[in-house]
């Protein structure tokens, strides 16, 4: 189980990834090396249907959901 992250800005405490707000920072530095360089890539994940999912299942459930896609993506490399 992923533990709680004493910092918003950098995580998300639930699912331990990356908040928007880290994300979008490291982007834009990302894209600024990569200008020199040439070449970069990026991938922001949206859970579709996901309020719906919490208004169907409950948070629980919800909450549930955005820890499997977390595993997802750092068994895919995520940061």
């Amino acid at each position: 189980m992923r533990t709680a992250l004493v910092d918003p800005f950098q995580g998300d405490q639930l699912s331990g990834l990356m908040s928007r707000a880290a994300f979008f920072t490291e982007a834009t530095a990302a894209c600024r090396q990569a200008g020199a360089q040439g070449a970069l890539a990026l991938i922001m994940v949206d859970i579709d249907s996901f309020k719906a999912i919490n208004e169907h299942y409950g948070h629980l459930v919800g909450d549930r959901a955005i820890e499997a896609v977390a595993a997802v993506m750092e068994r895919c490399g995520a940061p």
